[in-house]
């Protein structure tokens, strides 16, 4: 028998840690009528421009299942466009749209307000960055294993 209690988990710490920060952008993003994972598919496209479904399915590590309702959503209110490749009507390439290029002062606005609720000065953000990074970078190399 272990001597292992939940909080003692690092599982459960990082499960906690997640669910409370998506919250914080819960809140931030309420007034945007953005979700969360909405707002991370928009943050991607902002910072790459337009992007194969493929890609943005593989960069946010979200299956096509999960992908397809969310970009829908986002097109539906404008904030994206998808269009299909000319040569291969599979393809499908994901381009800001209206809202999405009108909104783009978001990128920089939504993690200002994150960082001014967490309270960190850039030291210590950059330590924890380091170190999410870190585990996370850890867990990718394990799962390819």
């Amino acid at each position: 028998m272990s001597d292992y209690k939940l909080n003692d988990l690092m599982c459960f710490q990082l499960y906690q840690a997640s669910r409370t920060m998506t919250r914080l952008y819960k809140d931030i993003l309420k007034p945007l009528d953005l979700t969360y994972p909405q707002y991370i598919v928009m943050v991607l496209l902002w910072e790459n421009g337009a992007m194969p479904f493929s890609e943005v399915s593989e960069r946010l590590q979200l299956k096509t299942g999960t992908l397809s309702p969310l970009l829908q959503r986002l097109e539906k209110e404008g904030w994206i466009r998808r269009k299909h490749n000319k040569n291969d009507d599979r393809m499908v390439e994901v381009l800001l749209g209206k809202k999405g290029v009108e909104n783009k002062h978001i990128w920089a606005e939504v993690p200002c307000k994150v960082a001014e609720l967490l309270d960190y000065d850039d030291v210590t953000y950059g330590a924890y960055m380091d170190v999410v990074k870190d585990i996370n970078d850890h867990l990718h190399d394990i799962e390819k294993n």
